[in-house]
């Protein structure tokens, strides 16, 4: 009985002290409760921009869950949450990457997201690598981007696995007055009639095609700025002629010619490109084919800053080619950086001829890169990837002779590319339009006096949207 007692005194002294505790803690919650955080006393405007300084730079897409995201920021106090909800800005750009069995929850996800940017230009990346699925499944999509918010879509990419002309209706005419740029990746076209899409978007001026293999019709007379993963020779050529007055930088990877297969007719010449600065053929380009051979000799650049090209585009005889290019493009006073791919003289030549009007000359072979900067020569990695056994020679003290120190590299990285070709030199048979015909010259060969042979192994927001 006594224990009993006992345990009731025990309870009785701990409820005293839960009272006693309560009382002191009532006034601390006052106290607590007339205290202002310094950071919530900021106007709601400077909290704003300090929100959109926290994601990358518009047009860069942050990702949608994450510290780095807008959802993050809506989920710390009612207040921010409030303010994140009514800044646009933070809204602005998204990247959907579609999923198996979720195209409802991220369906609703794109649209909630894209009503809260408002009328605030856009930057979208909308990603579908799903197999087996219905052409139509992606429609939803392509409608909220392209039709309800196509007014304020400014920056646009299609990352496609395949597209149909069920979707192809719904990109062909939409008014886009903001569209400013626009990245097309798609592995099949399910359909054999020209692609006409974004003819109505006025402010297009930059695109970017990869993996397209139809027939595109695009505003090309507005582009300033043309990058191709691939693309063929006489499709190329017609895009040249359309923009030969707007086009500032084009870039390709690969350019093929398999249109010749069918089409062996000759190709009318390209009239002078008036406002290309920028011409550059990537490193997947080391080898020529057909027509490709020769290619300098068929454009004309006036205002050309920059050149990367493979030697074989350049034709045999490389050294009055280039000349010869820069003479009748009347190049010369603009041209600043000229970089060869896998050229075939001795790397001094470039730099004879070249060095004192062109202020930065590079030579890159398979797998290394020399760069000439005014009179010193220095070898650099190649191609941006690595690769096995690069040799890398030094000259210094304006040695144009190139004598001087050499180091031995070995990289043990391996990009795994051997851009090597077993390939016909037969020209008049691959090359039917005369464009780069190697014609023989009598007298000395300019080319041949620095020949060697170079070896060039050479949230979702707060839970409820979230997907």
């Amino acid at each position: 009985m006594s224990l009993l007692f006992k345990e009731r005194d025990r309870v009785a002294e701990i409820d005293s002290e839960i009272f006693r505790l309560q009382a002191e803690r009532e006034p601390l919650k006052e106290l607590l409760e007339t205290y202002i955080y310094p950071v919530l006393t900021l106007p709601n405007e400077i909290v704003s921009e300090c929100f959109i300084h926290v994601l990358p730079p518009y047009p860069a897409r942050p990702p949608t869950t994450g510290p780095l995201s807008p959802t993050s920021l809506a989920q710390i106090c009612r207040k921010w949450r409030e303010i994140a909800l009514s800044t646009p800005a933070l809204w602005s750009s998204l990247t959907l990457t579609l999923e198996y069995g979720k195209s409802e929850k991220q369906k609703s996800f794109l649209e909630t997201w894209m009503a809260r940017s408002r009328a605030h230009p856009i930057s979208v990346s909308l990603i579908d690598e799903r197999e087996e699925l219905e052409l139509g499944a992606l429609n939803p999509f392509f409608d909220t981007v392209c039709r309800v918010h196509s007014t304020h879509i400014q920056h646009l990419e299609l990352r496609l696995l395949r597209l149909g002309d069920s979707n192809i209706a719904l990109i062909q005419s939409t008014p886009m007055p903001l569209l400013s740029s626009l990245k097309i990746w798609v592995h099949h076209v399910d359909t054999k009639d020209p692609v006409k899409i974004f003819q109505n978007a006025p402010r297009l001026r930059t695109l970017e095609l990869r993996h397209f293999h139809a027939k595109l019709v695009l505003p090309w007379s507005q582009l300033t700025t043309f990058i191709c993963h691939r693309i063929d020779f006489l499709d190329w050529a017609s895009i040249l002629r359309e923009a030969a007055t707007s086009l500032m930088h084009c870039e390709i990877s690969e350019l093929g010619t398999e249109q010749l297969n069918d089409h062996r007719l000759g190709v009318a010449p390209l009239p002078p490109l008036s406002a290309l600065r920028s011409l550059i053929f990537k490193p997947e380009c080391y080898r020529a084919h057909g027509l490709t051979k020769g290619l300098l000799s068929a454009l004309t650049l006036p205002v050309l800053r920059r050149l990367h090209i493979p030697e074989e585009y350049i034709g045999r005889q490389p050294i009055h080619k280039l000349l010869g290019f820069i003479e009748r493009s009347g190049c010369g006073a603009t041209l600043k950086e000229l970089h060869v791919i896998d050229p075939g003289l001795q790397q001094k030549m470039y730099l004879k001829m070249f060095g004192e009007s062109i202020e930065e000359i590079t030579v890159e072979f398979q797998e290394e890169t020399v760069e000439f900067h005014e009179e010193t020569p220095v070898v650099r990695r190649g191609g941006g990837g690595g690769g096995n056994g690069i040799a890398t020679t030094v000259w210094s003290d304006g040695d144009a002779s190139g004598s001087g120190s050499e180091e031995q590299e070995e990289d043990e990285d391996d990009d795994g590319l051997d851009w090597h070709e077993d390939e016909d030199d037969d020209d008049d048979e691959n090359n039917p339009c005369g464009w780069g015909g190697e014609e023989e010259e009598d007298g000395e060969n300019m080319d041949n006096d620095g020949q060697s042979e170079e070896d060039g192994d050479n949230d979702g927001q707060s839970g409820d949207d979230e997907y």
